[in-house]
């Protein structure tokens, strides 16, 4: 028979009950037990689409920051919590909600306390990346120290792609359609520790097309394109370029990214000299059926070939 508040989620979870689950939690607010469970109970069941409009309007978004806000040092709890709040991060509503509920802090503080935790990193990175989607939260995410705290526990794990990865998405959308905001996460460290995982792991595609894409939205801001330049990016690029070459996705961010640089005087040059209109003549060749593909190929590649002239 099971008795207690630590029963109780168990009975709640059986019934797939998430009003039961809240309640105990808000009954239970000092037991880092119950709200360990409490939260993979939430976790599991917001992975159920038709669950997750219930549970944010039962409270389930304030319980679990309350939660790991009581809770900070028990990773257990930041991990199963940061992983309700990616679940729970799924429309413009929910975000919302945790925006006011305190969540960009929570999942920031999770990362910075237990960034040596896979787990941790990767749930609270996960949701950061879903919120970044809407371009209201960017400026409010890097206002938090964002950048900063997810690119020292990036270094925490130096040769493990799926940490490098995630942190890589996150910076990103951080980047993205602005060049101030892309300034600020360059100045963090973001262009060393993107080449660093490149090196690390230089035949993973998934590496390659995240790094890719995440110096294309370093390189809109002029001062990057220069550090990106000294920090040898460009002959990184072409290299991995060449090893991906079968990948549409790593290509298309690569011929992104090489015109971005490009617009730099010195780094096209730069380009042109390591051989990149050959590698885009390449790779139009090896993606003639992408129609996506050839769109930024061609644009590369009248920018290169201006430069010549």
């Amino acid at each position: 028979m099971l008795s207690g508040p630590f029963g109780s989620v168990l009975w709640s979870y059986i019934r797939s009950d998430p009003r039961a689950v809240i309640s105990t939690m808000h009954e239970n607010v000092m037991s880092a037990r119950v709200q360990w469970l409490a939260c993979g109970i939430l976790q599991s069941l917001s992975s159920n689409p038709e669950k997750k409009e219930e549970m944010v309007k039962l409270g389930a978004i304030r319980a679990v920051a309350e939660a790991m806000r009581k809770h900070k040092g028990v990773v257990a709890v930041q991990r199963e919590g940061s992983g309700t709040l990616w679940n729970l991060a799924s429309c413009e509503e929910h975000d919302k909600k945790i925006a006011e509920e305190g969540g960009v802090s929570v999942l920031l503080e999770a990362i910075k306390r237990h960034g040596t935790d896979v787990q941790v990193f990767c749930n609270a990175c996960w949701a950061l990346v879903n919120l970044s989607v809407r371009p209201s939260f960017r400026s409010k995410i890097l206002q938090e120290d964002a950048a900063d705290i997810v690119i020292s526990a990036m270094k925490k794990h130096p040769s493990l792609p799926r940490v490098q990865e995630t942190g890589c998405r996150l910076l990103s959308n951080l980047c993205l359609d602005s060049a101030a905001r892309a300034q600020q996460v360059a100045q963090a460290g973001a262009i060393d520790v993107v080449v660093r995982s490149v090196k690390a792991a230089p035949g993973n595609t998934r590496m390659a097309l995240h790094a890719l894409w995440t110096l294309g939205n370093l390189a809109l801001h002029a001062d990057n394109r220069g550090k990106m330049k000294r920090n040898g990016v460009i002959e990184l690029v072409l290299k991995t370029m060449r090893v991906h070459i079968k990948s549409s996705a790593v290509m298309l961010k690569g011929c992104v990214l090489l015109s971005a640089m490009a617009g730099s005087r010195d780094c096209g040059e730069e380009i042109r000299r390591g051989g990149g209109e050959e590698l885009v003549k390449a790779v139009m060749d090896q993606h003639a059926k992408s129609e996506e593909v050839m769109s930024k190929a061609r644009e590369c590649q009248a920018i290169l070939s201006q430069l010549g002239k």
